[in-house]
């Protein structure tokens, strides 16, 4: 399951209308446990500390527009977190006034590719550091050139 559908309303908790069972699958919850754990409301299943970035990106794109796009981490069950891509659309509905359809992917494994490349990219930078040679890389096709930092301090000037 990469991901699914959800509709929910334009108000301060994303308060959720529908949703296809990918989104409890994700979660991990049913939708009874859902709506007794966090009232129906999306943002409650939102990490509370991307919460307020969220709403702030959320105004931001539709000042601009009726459509927006957001990751975030949604709580699982077990307490444990996940990272989803939101993909929505403000709407007008006739029964439910404005509301936003969200079509989401679960990138977690991407994320967690990401940061593991980034720690892998540290400790290179570290290694690249403490070494007295001068590392340089040639990139064939764009011709473009990388040295290690200790080009400068061994030369005094970059290129």
């Amino acid at each position: 399951m990469d991901g699914g559908i959800f509709n929910c309303r334009y108000d301060e908790y994303f308060t959720l209308i529908n949703a296809d069972d990918n989104l409890f699958q994700f979660l991990g919850y049913t939708r009874e446990e859902f709506a007794r754990l966090f009232h129906n409301r999306v943002l409650e299943a939102i990490c509370e500390e991307d919460r307020e970035i969220i709403l702030a990106e959320v105004e931001r794109q539709l000042s601009t527009g009726r459509v927006f796009r957001y990751e975030n981490r949604m709580i699982v069950k077990g307490g444990c977190t996940r990272w989803v891509w939101v993909s929505a659309e403000l709407v007008e509905d006739e029964t439910e006034g404005e509301m936003i359809h969200c079509i989401f992917h679960d990138i977690s494994r991407d994320r967690k590719s990401q940061e593991q490349l980034a720690i892998s990219e540290k400790r290179y930078d570290i290694i690249l550091s403490h070494i007295r040679d001068i590392i340089f890389e040639l990139d064939c096709i764009t011709h473009s050139i990388y040295y290690s930092p200790n080009f400068k301090k061994r030369f005094g000037y970059e290129i």
